[in-house]
Order: C-alpha cells, then structure tokens, then sequence
C-alpha cells in the first residue's frame, strides 16, 4: 500500500482514506475501523473503499446495472440523489445508490443474526471523482457486522469488490 492525496492506495486500484495517527498516549485500540499495523499507535481508517473509474459516472451507473444482470442478482433500486435533491431544491450532487441482493445469501446472514437486516440489501455508491472520472464506493462489511460474521462479511465484501471491478472494465471498455 502506498500514500496518494491522503488514501493509501492497494496494488489492486483499489484505496481508503487515512486520517492522522493521533498522539501515542492515546494507546492502541482494538475498536473496527482502527489501523493497528503502527505498534502502540492507532489511527482511524475510513469504512469507505473506493476504485477509480475513468468513465462519466453515468456511465458507470449502467456498466454496473449490467454486472448485476450479467450475476442474476436482484436490483431494488437506484437511487439518482444529485436529481432527488435538485428536485427538493438543494443543491444536486453527482451521486448514485445502488441496492441490490442475493435473498439466499441474505438468509445466510439474517439465520445468524436477525438483526442484521439492517444492513442488507447490499449497496454500492458511485460518485463523481475530484480529478474527472467516477468513484465506485462501498461500505466494508466488516464494519457492519459482528465480528462472529467476519467470513460472511468478507463474502461480501468479495462480491462488492468484484461488481465494482468489472463494472469499471465495461465501464472504461465502453469509453
């Protein structure tokens, strides 16, 4: 992992925003969303991960929808809030929501703890990058669910991570 504008960023394109380690007397902490990897030092590690795309964000919004047909898995709803918002007259932002699911997989999640509804269905986000292009953004599971349901957690976290990467291939392939 290596530094870039504030995220570290994974051989993989994929990067999450560090903040700064606070003073050592703060002790270490075993918190989630903590980076422990400093001994005796901890700082606060962002429960986002994003991917760049170089592609308009609309753009990626479809190449998306695409990737979860191509997986016959169940689409709920996208959600346009740059138009929702302009529509209430606030201010739009180029952002999108997208939930979507596996029922099957969610019963997997929902038979160890009921309560994790919510935070399912499953959603990713994608957003228009500082620099041009887009952002494809999720939530790493792992700072939702107990920690009993880490292997369900990284489950998700696979699946997310890896709609996310062919959305941006179709999404630059199209470009």
């Amino acid at each position: 992992m290596h530094a870039k504008d504030g995220y570290g960023v994974c051989s993989n394109g994929w990067y999450a925003r560090f903040a700064r380690a606070p003073p050592a007397s703060d002790g270490p902490s075993t918190a989630r969303g903590r980076d422990l990897s400093e001994r005796g030092r901890f700082r606060d590690v962002s429960p986002y991960e994003r991917l760049a795309v170089d592609a308009p964000p609309d753009a990626v919004v479809s190449a998306l929808r695409e990737s979860l047909r191509s997986r016959a898995i169940t689409e709920y709803a996208v959600v346009d809030h740059g138009r929702d918002m302009a529509a209430a007259g606030a201010p739009g932002f180029v952002a999108w929501t997208l939930v979507f699911g596996n029922p099957a997989a969610g019963a997997k999640l929902l038979e160890r703890d009921l309560a994790a509804a919510v935070d399912i269905p499953l959603r990713l986000a994608v957003i228009a990058a500082e620099s041009g292009g887009s952002e494809i953004v999720l939530r790493d599971m792992r700072t939702l669910l107990a920690a009993d349901l880490a292997a369900l957690a990284d489950a998700f976290n696979d699946v997310l991570r890896a709609l996310a990467a062919d959305a941006r291939d179709r999404a630059t392939a199209a470009s």
